[in-house]
């Protein structure tokens, strides 16, 4: 350390003077602490941070949020499989100067976003040991992730106060806003939509604004006059901001041309057809007022208020967790729009939610909220019922159309991004860019969100009422669902309307009440089964007898009715491998793989089916698209029950008729680590084991990865997660074509990344034998044995890896080969 230190006495003084003195400048100071910031800015940077030993350095930036998991983050292995933010961050570090992420000695960062979200502006506070980061390399090594700085590097062990103290709580900003980008035609109704499609938009005149408070008509039409524009009149209502302007269409076309972009009075002018501007005004009255019942209705007073239906997972209503203030909410005024083409289906608006915090999902759930009032799905009233202490069904806009969009820190009326030297060019531009990837990444998800409303997303607790009283031929039960809002014709995520539940059950008397509620006896499930055809499947000539009455008839035989008369025989190479075996003291004792599982007749009818399966609607930003089949006819569980006889279970007989299709359609989708949750049948019967019945091949990546067991995941099992934390892999198993898997449902796995895309795969739960007792959904496991210990997988067939010892039995032959297997112990 180039650090002098220098003693002596003046003439005729008795007391010894120190002074600390700079061995690059020779310079003195009267302090060790008046040294190091003298080095600091300008001898020696690295020379002032040997004393510390750490330092706190600011990072200013903004990020693309689609590719990432979230913004905290996570441990080694989901940071592998899918990075955070901040994971992104503290790899690049090193290529700039930094340390690796295990020398970081802390995290802490202004706000926290989902999976999926944006930021235009995030800070982040890292503490590092000494070191100069140089902020081009940290740029560049940021390049080839979505995360950008929005400033350099700022260590607040060296900036001067007051302006370090701005960033003292960087964890409690005292204002967060949210930007939620919507398109326009999620907030009108499908008449509207018809109705405003088909008109011409430049029909009317012109529509153009801002304009001052000041400004008056006299000015508007001498305005006019100099683009050489002939107004038929001019409506300008103070105030408002805007002109209205009523041209012959002619004039229109040419008014818009020239206004748009022009500078007049101080301001950029943007115009739109008049018919055009009408329309999305009428729009936007309903959006305030539904920001308005959000807040708090006409009449709101300040003070908190309980947004317990608004948050995942809910708190109880009043819960403290519950009670929040929204501080401002408002929707993006026309003139700041883009107007793209036709604005019905092109064009996009937003709306900003202000508050000091918000819950999980409370952003997303209020726009849901919003859209749904907007729309027309839900009368107005639904906000004010979703404050009310009973649960209601809020759904959530996708994850992709929400922005971070500005916080701020520090006392009021101080702004942090000097302080911080934020490039506000920089900034402008990344706010432009996640505009830009909205449009692009957000629109089908939000087809997706609007499909889910029509379903019933918003009375999903009244539909489900209704489904489940449909399934018991309950009919009481099933008027009071549709006395609480449920959609006679609301179908589940099979495609199952209550009435084709009805017909599988067999309830004659429901069907005839539904049909005296005007439901649509003939609506067909996601495989084309109508609930006549079902009722036939399942022999209820009651209910045949219903639907004659009331004029419902009986489809052509279709595709699914067909029994193939070799659906039911498993291939002769079937074969099973034990990759845990049920000797082992771990919840996923039992874990088998049974290859060649099934007929090529029920692959080839598998990969026909789920091409023509409606995907089902994301409520939340996943790797997968799904679609679900109800196996009526039975062509498909009886194939999977001949295989899962193969695996020889004692506690794992047949599977349930309800399946799901996963699709990874894109290299790198992966799940994180998690336990299934079991299913209860009509009977109480529990399931045991979740199957995977893959339909492709991964020659690389894709592997269902298998791993060891935390005493603390009984606390999050029931919600199917797991607790953070390193874990060690004890098994893996590759995708293959035909191959059947079967885990228990406790069993912590994970979904690696896959390589090559689609990977396709059935899945499903495993009922126990129906002699066994309810308890039977554990897992029943013989004595345990000796096993010899080893911390290597080894390979047991195919993509099949393990480290245990067991059998690999021949279920054909009847014989049993005896393999050199390895296991590991479990601590």
């Amino acid at each position: 350390m180039a650090i002098d230190h220098a003693m002596g006495a003046e003439a005729g003084s008795s007391e010894a003077t120190v002074s600390h003195r700079c061995g690059h400048c020779g310079e003195d100071f009267a302090s060790r602490n008046a040294l190091f910031k003298h080095l600091a800015a300008k001898c020696d940077p690295l020379a002032a941070k040997v004393k510390e030993g750490k330092e706190r350095i600011l990072f200013t930036l903004g990020y693309l949020g689609s590719r990432y998991r979230c913004s905290a983050l996570q441990n080694e292995r989901d940071e592998e499989a899918m990075n955070s933010v901040e994971g992104a961050l503290l790899s690049a570090l090193p290529a700039a100067g930094g340390p690796s992420r295990p020398n970081v000695l802390g995290v802490a960062r202004a706000v926290r976003t989902d999976r999926g979200c944006h930021a235009a502006e995030s800070a982040i506070l890292l503490t590092l040991r000494p070191c100069v980061l140089n902020s081009e390399e940290l740029r560049r090594a940021l390049r080839s992730s979505e995360v950008r700085l929005l400033g350099p590097p700022r260590s607040l062990t060296l900036m001067e106060k007051p302006e370090a103290n701005i960033f003292g709580k960087i964890y409690a900003p005292r204002r967060k806003s949210f930007t939620v980008h919507i398109p326009y035609f999620a907030l009108i109704t499908s008449s509207e939509h018809e109705r405003w499609s088909t008109s011409d938009p430049a029909t009317g005149g012109v529509w153009f604004g801002p304009v001052p408070e000041d400004c008056t008509s006299e000015r508007v039409h001498a305005m006019l006059a100099e683009q050489q524009l002939v107004p038929h009149e001019v409506i300008l209502e103070p105030g408002r901001g805007h002109v209205q302007v009523k041209m012959a269409e002619g004039e229109a076309q040419k008014a818009l041309t020239r206004l748009q972009g022009l500078r007049w009075q101080n301001q950029l002018l943007s115009a739109a057809p008049l018919n055009e501007a009408l329309a999305k005004f009428e729009v936007h009255r309903r959006v305030r007022r539904a920001l308005k019942e959000l807040k708090g209705g006409p009449n709101a007073r300040k003070g908190l208020r309980s947004y317990h239906n608004f948050m995942s997972p809910a708190p109880a209503p009043g819960d403290a967790s519950a009670m929040r203030a929204l501080l401002h909410c408002s929707a993006m005024g026309l003139q700041m729009q883009q107007r793209r083409g036709i604005w019905t289906s092109e064009d996009w608006t937003a709306v900003h939610f202000c508050a000091t915090d918000f819950g999980p999902q409370q952003v997303r759930r209020m726009a849901g909220a919003l859209v749904a009032t907007s729309r027309g799905s839900e009368a107005m009233s639904y906000i004010a019922r979703c404050f009310e202490p009973s649960p209601m069904n809020v759904p959530a806009v996708p994850a992709e159309t929400i922005s971070l969009d500005s916080f701020e820190l520090g006392p009021v009326e101080t702004d942090w991004r000097p302080a911080a030297q934020v490039d506000m060019k920089e900034a402008a531009a990344m706010k432009q860019d996640i505009e830009q990837r909205v449009r692009t990444e957000a629109l089908e998800p939000w087809k997706d969100f609007l499909r889910s409303l029509d379903l019933g997303a918003t009375r999903r607790s009244a539909q489900q009422r209704l489904s489940s009283a449909a399934e018991r031929g309950d009919v009481l039960g099933a008027r009071a669902a549709v006395a609480d809002g449920a959609r006679v014709d609301g179908r589940n995520e099979y495609g199952q309307s209550a009435t084709f539940l009805a017909a599988l059950t067999g309830a004659a008397e429901l069907i005839s009440f539904l049909a005296s509620e005007n439901a649509d006896l003939n609506l067909c499930d996601n495989a084309g089964i109508s609930p006549w055809e079902a009722a036939a499947l399942r022999g209820h000539r009651g209910v045949l007898e219903a639907f004659s009455t009331w004029g419902a008839t009986g489809a052509a035989d279709s595709e699914e009715r067909r029994t193939p008369s070799t659906s039911t025989a498993a291939t002769e190479a079937s074969c099973a491998l034990t990759v845990i075996p049920r000797q082992c003291e771990h919840p996923g004792a039992g874990t088998t793989v049974v290859d060649d599982a099934v007929a090529e007749e029920i692959l080839e009818r598998l990969d026909e089916l789920w091409r023509r399966l409606p995907l089902a609607p994301k409520e939340k930003a996943s790797p997968t698209d799904r679609c679900y089949f109800d196996d009526v006819s039975g062509w498909l569980t009886g194939a999977l029950d001949r295989a899962i006889s193969v695996a020889a279970l004692p506690d794992a007989s047949s599977a349930v008729s309800r399946v799901r299709f996963l699709i990874y359609p894109e290299p790198g989708g992966c799940l994180p680590a998690h336990v299934d949750l079991p299913r209860t049948d009509k009977k109480g019967l529990r399931t045991t084991y979740t199957f995977l019945l893959y339909l492709s091949d991964c020659s690389s990546g894709g592997e269902t990865t298998f791993l060891e067991a935390l005493e603390s995941d009984r606390e999050l099992a029931a919600s199917g997660g797991v607790m953070p934390g390193e874990r060690r892999t004890l098994a893996r198993v590759s995708p293959r074509r035909n191959r059947l898997l079967l885990m228990p449902h406790a069993c912590p796995h994970l979904a690696a990344p896959i390589i090559h895309a689609p990977k396709v795969l059935v899945r499903g739960e495993v009922l126990p034998p129906t002699c066994m007792p309810h308890s039977s959904a554990v897992t029943v496991a013989p004595e345990p044995v000796q096993q010899d210990a080893s911390s290597q997988l080894v390979e047991l067939g195919d993509g099949v890896h393990s480290c245990w010892l067991d059998e690999k039995i021949d279920f054909e032959r009847r014989t049993n080969v005896r393999c050199v297997w390895f296991s590991a112990h479990i601590g």
